[in-house]
């Protein structure tokens, strides 16, 4: 399970890529996937409409799975004042193929932050 999930996700050379002590620590996550998706499906999600902080959400480009963009317009119409950043022609690893836009994203996301965070 945690193979094909990564192997859809980053894809099946990056999977192929990683050395045998980084596989294992993918395989190691599998009860912790397992769980987080089994808690998607059984429990109501928080209602998004009452955040009252400076969101930023990111996706990728036209490389991304169309449910990921669809989460992203949904996430953007729903959630008042939130932004959204998108890095074309990235997928769902942006981190790792796109590093500069990820590092814009985060510069962006901290300079979101609420106003009296203090950071």
């Amino acid at each position: 399970m945690v193979e094909s999930f990564f192997r859809r996700l980053a894809s099946d050379s990056t999977w192929e890529g990683l050395n045998d002590a980084a596989r294992a620590d993918r395989l190691a996550d599998g009860p912790a996937l397992m769980a987080e998706l089994a808690s998607l499906r059984s429990t109501e999600p928080f209602d998004v409409t009452q955040l009252r902080i400076p969101v930023l959400f990111g996706v990728g480009g036209e490389r991304s799975q169309q449910h990921h963009r669809a989460a992203h317009e949904w996430l953007l119409e729903h959630v008042p004042g939130s932004e959204g950043m998108v890095v074309d022609a990235a997928g769902h690893g942006v981190h790792l193929t796109h590093p500069d836009a990820f590092a814009l994203f985060v510069r962006r996301a901290v300079e979101r932050r609420a106003p009296d965070s203090g950071a």
